[in-house]
């Protein structure tokens, strides 16, 4: 498949939001060529931290979703020695300038979190690095995303959110 077929799929399906999420020495092959062939029928976001930014920038690209990534299965030692928290990352693509950031945040709380408490604050560093948009992960009940939402206010935590649901393979966001 072609990434103009991509494209297709995602416009044919309705899509508003394309995201490319990529390994990182793929961005520059295929988040560049997709942009430009979206053209403006949708939004455009890449997710990851490509190493590329340069590039994308000189092409146009402004949305970028900072996600650290999760620890690989089974992996002894520590993947993640360039960022251990996505509030690095998020610092080191408001570096680059003009990038739109946005990044993961978990209402039913982070895999690696002590507690709501932990995970807040690390919402909140995020947020403070230069994160101007929030994802949820997927959540399955409604009192817990409202419990942190009101947590988040608490925090002064005040960007826009999206609120992802998975329904039929097909995602839907909602702004707040």
């Amino acid at each position: 498949k072609t990434v103009e077929e991509g494209v297709d799929a995602a416009l044919t399906a309705g899509a508003n939001l394309v995201v490319i999420c990529s390994s990182d020495d793929e961005y520059a092959e295929y988040a560049i060529p997709a942009f430009k062939y979206l053209d403006g029928r949708a939004m455009f976001i890449v997710a990851g931290a490509p190493a590329c930014m340069e590039d994308l920038k000189a092409a146009g690209i402004e949305n970028i979703l900072a996600l650290r990534g999760d620890k690989p299965k089974d992996f002894c030692g520590d993947p993640f020695v360039d960022f251990h928290y996505a509030s690095e990352l998020v610092e080191e693509i408001k570096a680059y300038g003009d990038f739109c950031i946005g990044g993961a945040c978990y209402p039913e709380g982070h895999p690696e979190s002590k507690n709501s408490t932990a995970d807040i604050d690390s919402l909140k560093q995020k947020v403070d690095c230069g994160c101007e948009f929030l994802t949820t992960q997927m959540f399955f009940d409604n009192s817990i995303l409202y419990n942190f939402l009101y947590q988040g206010y608490n925090m002064n935590i005040y960007t826009r959110s999206s609120i992802c649901l998975f329904c039929c393979s097909v995602f839907f966001t909602f702004y707040c």
